[in-house]
């Protein structure tokens, strides 16, 4: 039994850690510049495309099958792949295909693998073994530092994470039925299991938990133990007494199997995944994977997941060099490299003395990666499996993207690849390779989880009016008193705002004014009267938002220039209320609703601002009441306001110009 798995090991050691899979492939992905218009089924039954051209190239040279890769409604009907027997010329093939003129692309369909290799050990604590979150010094099967960790502790006390976020998980399957992943697997409700039925029309019969695109079917099922380790590092039940404990002890994860029993796979189930995963509404894909190879079909749908706002976090791979892989190097993805247990970098791994934590240009972060317990594919009770990779250092980042979109699900991609990259620990690992600042071996540093939660606060307000209408459009901005920056936003449709700011900094919130320049503003003769009274002191205009709507000139006072514009406004000579310091339109005044106006009118101040001196909470109800300039009365009638000949009250003592 000794002898097989160590057998077993030596294999995976040999396949993983250097890729030797990717050198040679037996599949062609193809593209066609329109959809094909034969039945599909017909199609991928005869094994002929009923193209003349295309087929002399491909039915004579060993072709097995034809597949169509399920990906978006643009794509329907155009991306496909070819298998052919081993001994195909696949490069041969590639180039007379791309010269066809109906052709958008051909490129092989390169094998890729995982990049993790484990081994067993005797029974011990539990979550006492995961370092990773949280390293006291002790860890028994590597030198160790305390602190050496990415602060998990700390981060639970902020968040725990959203059963809302889905993370797909592609990877070699799941053991969905693992106690440590009870209520916890994703699953498609619209899908009926059993009945051979496609209900939801996505191309897949019964994907109840997801789909296996290594072999085609619905058992995603983890035949080799990488996904159920990856999985579980990224998402097992915390604080639960079972076992181990994930980063997010509440998102759903999606079984994504693209990988087979030995750990390889091809590029085109990785571009099946994906659109499959972005399709169902996931948040997060983990790829603790890489190919060697860019390839267009790949590069495609990695921007197709970063544009539908979902996060890619991938590893750098185990080779110790700056050897690029994919998807790992592309633009907008969270590149992760893999620490030990003393916080250097892994190198070389505990299954290799050649192996490593690649590193080079590219890089995002690193994060524990050697040395990993986690659960057994094979068994619900053995907990006695680690694994070793940057394949384990990829699910804790995965992991803290989840929690991170569970704090803030409006949160980008690439708002959480730089708050990622901002809060992590630089300057950890030995001084040869983690130089100050971003550097190849260790990117912007080590995760921290806690900073990374901790970094932020949230400043929720709106804008309305006296009525408590919505105002929608209108410029807001936050000003940090610390940093000299400045944020601005539009109000939304409801008249909502909301400014993501670096905790503990000053911080003040202003609301742009006069920036309703549509007519419909409810302005007519008894304003005018009424701010006339109020300068002939007859009445007193003492509400304070009365006394703004009567500035409309904006001077701090009330007089009679005031009159003149909103004369010439309802006479349409002014439509502007333009300032005469500073040249803004004046329609709209905001103030700040907690403020306590004084009784006075000359000059009144008031409040447009609202300021945080070290805010270190979120904010919330912060609202800015609109009120309108001229409108006194508060009558909100665009029919007066529009009046072709309208009357006015000439005052007694007041020489009024037009």
């Amino acid at each position: 039994m000794k002898l097989h798995y160590l057998l077993f090991l030596m294999i995976a050691i040999l396949i993983l850690s250097k890729g030797n899979t990717q050198t040679k492939t037996d599949q062609i992905i193809i593209k066609f510049k329109s959809p094909i218009k034969k039945n599909i089924k017909e199609l991928i039954s005869s094994k002929s495309f009923g193209m003349e051209a295309l087929d002399n190239i491909i039915t004579h040279k060993g072709l097995i099958k034809i597949q169509k890769i399920i990906a978006t409604k643009e794509l329907q009907n155009k991306l496909f792949v070819l298998k052919f027997i081993p001994s195909t010329d696949i490069f041969s093939i590639v180039e007379k295909i791309q010269k066809l003129t109906f052709i958008d692309y051909a490129e092989p369909d390169y094998k890729n693998s995982t990049s993790g290799v484990s081994k067993v050990v005797p029974n011990d604590t539990y979550f006492s073994r995961q370092w990773g979150l949280n390293n006291n010094g002790s860890f028994s099967y590597s030198s160790a530092t305390v602190g050496a960790d990415i602060d998990m502790e700390d981060a639970w006390a902020i968040q725990t994470g959203d059963t809302n976020i889905i993370v797909g998980v592609l990877d070699t399957g799941i053991k969905i039925d693992h106690p440590d992943f009870t209520g916890r697997i994703w699953r498609n409700y619209a899908e009926m299991p059993g009945n051979n039925t496609d209900e939801d029309a996505d191309g897949y019969i019964d994907d109840v938990y997801g789909w296996n695109f290594a072999y085609d079917n619905n058992n995603v099922m983890d035949d080799y133990g990488h996904g159920t380790n990856v999985a579980g590092i990224l998402g097992a039940n915390g604080n639960n007494g079972v076992g181990y404990t994930g980063v997010d002890w509440k998102c759903k994860l999606m079984a994504m199997k693209t990988q087979d029993s030995t750990g390889g796979g091809y590029n085109s189930a990785w571009v099946s995944a994906i659109y499959y995963a972005v399709n169902k509404g996931v948040g997060v894909i983990n790829m603790s994977v890489g190919s060697r190879y860019n390839t267009t079909t790949v590069a495609i749908a990695i921007n197709y997941a970063l544009a539908h706002n979902v996060v890619v976090v991938a590893c750098m791979m185990n080779d110790n060099t700056d050897s690029v892989y994919y998807p790992a190097k592309y633009s907008g993805v969270i590149a992760v490299g893999a620490t030990n247990p003393n916080d250097s970098r892994a190198n070389p791994f505990f299954w290799s003395g050649s192996s490593g934590s690649n590193y080079g240009s590219h890089i995002s972060v690193v994060a524990p990666g050697n040395y990993i317990f986690g659960l057994d594919s094979r068994s619900n009770t053995n907990y006695n499996r680690y694994w070793g990779g940057t394949s384990q250092a990829t699910p804790h980042v995965a992991g803290l993207a989840s929690l991170l979109l569970a704090q803030d699900n409006t949160r980008t991609p690439a708002q959480i690849k730089s708050l990622i990259e901002i809060t992590a620990q630089d300057r950890v690992g030995p001084t040869s390779e983690d130089t100050p600042g971003w550097d190849k071996y260790y990117g912007y540093g080590r995760i921290n989880a806690f900073k990374a939660l901790n970094y932020y606060t949230n400043i929720y307000g709106s804008l309305i009016t006296v009525k408590g209408k919505s105002l929608n459009n209108v410029v807001i901005s936050a000003h940090d008193n610390n940093s000299g920056t400045t944020l601005t936003q539009k109000t939304d449709t409801v008249g909502k705002y909301k400014f993501q700011l670096i905790k503990g900094n000053s911080v003040t919130v202003k609301a742009a004014k006069n920036n309703d320049l549509n007519t419909s503003n409810g302005i007519s003769i008894l304003d005018i009267a009424l701010v006339q009274s109020h300068l002939l002191q007859i009445t007193t205009l003492n509400n304070p938002y009365k006394l703004i709507a009567a500035d409309v000139n904006g001077d701090g006072k009330i007089s009679t220039l005031d009159i003149v514009y909103m004369k010439r406004l309802i006479l349409g000579l002014d439509t502007t209320f333009t300032n005469t310091t500073n040249g803004q339109k004046r329609l709209w005044a905001f103030v700040d609703s907690s403020y306590s106006f004084l009784d006075t009118t000359n000059p009144f101040p008031f409040k447009d601002s609202i300021s945080f001196i070290g805010s270190s909470a979120n904010k919330t109800n912060q609202t800015f009441i609109g009120v309108k300039l001229g409108d006194v009365n508060w009558d909100w009638n665009p029919l007066v306001a529009k009046m072709p000949n309208p009357v006015f009250v000439k005052p007694k003592k007041l020489n009024i110009s037009q």
